[in-house]
């Protein structure tokens, strides 16, 4: 995948459970700003995980502060595979 499908997968993702449209967000989006709370983002990570069948981190979700910092990691876990 490219950086920009992955990006918007990730996007996509965070646009569900944050209830926005995907045009409100981009990667320099704080993921604090879109009212995603930490189970809020293990939930979205895991559906990712799901969707691209792979597995992105384990342990500490607060290293996502922006939807960039989510992207790297998925680009990061897709690459290790």
């Amino acid at each position: 995948m490219t950086h920009d499908e992955i990006a918007r997968e990730v996007i996509s993702a965070l646009a569900h459970q944050s209830e926005r449209e995907i045009y409100e967000i981009g990667e320099d989006t704080e993921i604090a700003s879109l009212g995603i709370d930490s189970l809020d983002l293990v939930e979205t990570v895991m559906a990712l995980e799901d969707s691209l069948n792979t597995d992105i981190m384990e342990g500490d979700m607060s290293a996502f502060r922006t939807v960039g910092d989510l992207v790297s990691e998925v680009e990061s876990s897709l690459a290790g595979k």
